[in-house]
């Protein structure tokens, strides 16, 4: 079976006044090249996104492996007792430029 990683595209954002903020264009294309790469690669992951408004027990009932947080997440993501060497930080170009490299040394390193 197949370790899960959740990426978590929404959250509060202060620039949205506390409104919803999402990509889901780039989040769907995102996740669609990822799991791609992680097949090629023979990866024994998969990645989904958190359909919710990342809630960390949602996400827990989950049950991931690793969860994956949009730039500008890092400081609004509540991870409770999520161990937090298990948390990916995505950098401020990586879902603009399609850019899954960082993901999946990431991804690599958990196992």
């Amino acid at each position: 079976m197949k370790k899960l990683a959740v990426i978590v595209f929404l959250g509060t954002l202060p620039i949205t006044r506390g409104e919803m903020f999402i990509i889901p264009g780039r989040g769907k294309k995102f996740t669609k090249k990822l799991n791609t790469q992680l097949e090629e690669f023979n990866m024994d992951w998969t990645v989904k996104i958190d359909p919710g408004t990342g809630n960390i027990d949602e996400i827990k009932k989950e049950h991931p492996s690793a969860i994956i947080l949009i730039n500008g997440l890092q400081d609004r993501f509540y991870a409770d007792d999520f161990p937090k060497q298990n948390i990916y930080q995505m950098g401020p170009t990586e879902l603009t430029e399609q850019d899954t490299s960082g993901v999946i040394r990431f991804l690599k390193k958990l196992g």
